[in-house]
């Protein structure tokens, strides 16, 4: 039987993998949003800001990956003119959350021509002003029509985020690796590296379905699944 020391290893990596995660959901909520509007700006802007996310959703995870942690430290270094080391969470997390970004912006697209117009104008008629038309109307309607998208995209990057453990990131998936390769029993760590995916993976899935819930008032018409 294994050394309990590998396990807990394993365990441990469970904190790196939550926090590069919700590094990636915050900062890519926040690059979402732009991106959601940038895509809504005039012709120049627009066409950029287009490509831009065609091309980070058009390359695997793991190339984005590579080009943040090798390209981050050349950019800074030259542009500093002397040498600046990126660590492998930061670079990682970054990249996660360019490509949550890149997703999220379509999903708030998509959210943001959900809304009904009709109360649009009724808000208009009735001589709201356009902030107030936004926070009481806009916002509210694109949250809910959203967040079973961000759900979606929320477990699928704290999946993805396994493949940070090929730069470095001490996670769950790199303890499970080292502890497979100084034992020679991969099937034990990798497939107790997949409980704590799944634990962590269904827990946000619970926590999802009932934010969920609150946003629709209870209804079932819009469910969010693995």
């Amino acid at each position: 039987m294994p050394s309990i020391n590998y396990f807990w290893m394993i365990l441990t990596g469970t904190k790196i993998t939550l926090l590069i995660s919700i590094f990636a959901l915050v900062f890519g909520l926040f690059l979402g949003i732009i991106g959601s509007v940038l895509e809504k700006a005039i012709w120049p802007i627009r066409t950029l800001a287009y490509l831009w996310h065609l091309l980070i959703r058009g390359l695997p995870e793991i190339i984005v990956i590579f080009i943040f942690y090798f390209g981050m430290s050349v950019i800074l270094s030259e542009l500093l003119g002397t040498y600046i080391e990126i660590s492998a969470f930061i670079a990682g997390g970054s990249a996660l959350a360019i490509i949550f970004g890149a997703y999220a912006s379509q999903i708030f697209i998509a959210a943001s021509k959900a809304i009904d117009q009709g109360q649009i104008n009724a808000a208009i008629a009735l001589g709201m002003s356009k902030r107030l038309i936004y926070f009481n109307i806009k916002l509210p309607h694109i949250a809910k029509h959203a967040f079973p998208g961000l759900m979606n995209l929320w477990l699928v990057v704290l999946k993805d985020s396994a493949i940070v453990s090929v730069i470095g990131v001490v996670d769950i998936m790199r303890g499970a690796q080292s502890a497979a390769a100084e034992t020679y029993s991969p099937m034990i760590f990798y497939g107790f590296a997949a409980i704590l995916y799944l634990l962590l993976t269904s827990a946000s899935l619970f926590i999802g379905r009932f934010i969920n819930q609150k946003l629709h008032h209870g209804m079932e018409n819009v469910r969010i699944s693995l």
